[in-house]
């Protein structure tokens, strides 16, 4: 990309949440450049070429009749008005039988009482351990804790790493968008795999589960 310094915009600004939501910051710009739905196709096929390595198949894998939840991964919630602060929220991410291949599915609710307002924009990123690795370092790898306490920290403006490299790996990370509904619960929009992934029956372990919703304006 050259030098970083000459982009409009570009400062020493560290990475915050704020930025997932502002058109104008470099994470923005870079991600309108990319297709959601073509990185979630990206991410899929390279799972689905990990899955055939990893169990010598020569021939696609036939789907179980069973919902494959997705266990070990790490949620996080919190909104970028208040990136400091996890929102207590139950998670649920999942793998469904859809036809002849599979959908994922992705949902939460917040738990407490207080809830953002309906038609709150809220932005999903599904990371890898290598993902956060790169963000975070390689302690953010070692629990579920670490990896939220880790991503909290850049969210939050406090993360060690450089904020363009930050705002370049977010921008590239599988998403989904949403919006918030009554009663402080979510539902994104399903995502259905591609065939050449439609034998695709599990997510990474140790993947981490970032929900940023988005600050409540006056």
């Amino acid at each position: 990309m050259g030098d970083v310094s000459t982009l409009p915009g570009w400062d020493e600004t560290p990475f915050s949440a704020d930025q997932l939501f502002d058109p104008r910051s470099i994470y923005g710009r870079m991600r309108n450049s990319l297709k959601p739905e073509a990185k979630m196709r990206g991410f899929f096929h390279y799972l689905a070429v990990q899955q055939k390595a990893k169990r010598s198949e020569t021939r696609p894998l036939a789907i179980a009749a069973k919902t494959s939840r997705q266990g070990g991964t790490a949620n996080l919630v919190l909104s970028a008005g208040s990136p400091g602060d996890e929102l207590p929220a139950d998670v649920w991410l999942e793998l469904r039988p859809f036809g002849k291949q599979r959908r994922l599915a992705l949902s939460f609710r917040i738990t407490g009482s207080d809830t953002p307002p309906e038609q709150t924009r809220c932005r999903a990123l599904m990371l890898t351990a290598g993902m956060l690795e790169r963000l975070c370092g390689p302690e953010a790898t070692r629990s579920a804790e670490s990896a939220r306490k880790a991503m909290a920290r850049v969210l939050a403006g406090q993360g060690d790493g450089d904020p363009f490299e930050t705002a370049r790996v977010l921008a590239a990370v599988p998403e989904l968008d949403g919006e918030m509904e009554e009663g402080g619960f979510c539902k994104f929009k399903p995502f259905d795999l591609p065939e050449q992934a439609a034998h695709v029956d599990e997510l990474p372990e140790k993947m981490t589960i970032v929900v940023v919703i988005d600050r409540q304006h006056e």
